[in-house]
């Protein structure tokens, strides 16, 4: 069994994780960031029966699938940037964090 964070580490995280997500909303994010937004899926999908959105398996697929499109446009050159419905996919889960 895993012990619960410090406080102030939990706060860090998450500071760190919206930071990421508004810096990418923004389109001024790099890699960085997007891996910092894919670690909060991937926690969020382990942690999934914790939380209430445990039952929705395809939010966690087509969210990755989001940061990974995001991944593909910026080794394309474009902007690091979400697009609104990948967006809304990412803040949904790292409203489950939270």
């Amino acid at each position: 069994m895993l012990l619960p964070l410090p406080t102030e580490k939990v706060r860090a995280l998450s500071l760190e994780n919206h930071l990421a997500l508004a810096t990418v909303r923004g389109g001024r994010g790099d890699l960085d960031q997007v891996s910092c937004l894919l670690r909060v899926v991937y926690l969020a999908f382990y942690l999934r029966e914790a939380t209430l959105s445990g039952a929705d398996f395809d939010l966690y697929r087509r969210a990755e699938a989001a940061l990974n499109a995001c991944v593909k446009r910026v080794d394309q050159g474009e902007r690091c940037l979400l697009l609104d419905h990948e967006l809304a996919l990412v803040e949904r889960i790292r409203f489950f964090t939270d």
